[in-house]
């Protein structure tokens, strides 16, 4: 993989939505996979990165775990107080542990227009692996 911007995929799959998300660094696959969450809910394209919110995984069991705990967390503020994200840095990250600060807004009913209700972030099909091109996770979204 070429050290490009990080990309990532919608799947077909049946009733749901897969993700395949490629990036050169893990750090740059967890913002990606940001991306990638929030574009199925709505056009990323329409969320700026007025605010930072910090996001904290302890305990993980594996990277897979991590990652969707990860996105599980940023649905629930998505669901729980309205927030929408495009990106994400990485502060501190560890096999099974993860400190992130990821950027975006609250839902602005005139600016933002929900195409798609996220339901979960499942552990069905589930994948995180690293190769000499980077890293890439595919994941099922409940929909």
């Amino acid at each position: 993989m070429s050290p490009e911007a990080p990309w990532y995929r919608l799947l077909d799959h049946a009733g749901d939505v897969a993700l395949l998300v490629r990036a050169p660094t893990l750090a740059a696959l967890y913002s990606a996979a940001t991306r990638a969450l929030f574009d199925v809910i709505l056009d990323v394209g329409t969320v700026e990165a007025r605010h930072r919110v910090e996001v904290r995984i302890e305990d993980a069991a594996d990277a897979e775990d991590l990652l969707v705990r990860y996105l599980s967390e940023l649905l629930y503020l998505h669901e729980a107080q309205g927030w929408l994200f495009r990106e994400a840095q990485v502060l501190e990250s560890e096999p099974l542990r993860l400190v992130a600060e990821v950027g975006g807004e609250r839902f602005d009913p005139g600016r933002h227009a929900i195409a798609r209700q996220v339901k979960a972030v499942t552990y069905h099909d589930l994948r995180v692996s690293e190769d000499a091109d980077g890293f890439t996770a595919r994941l099922v979204l409940d929909l």
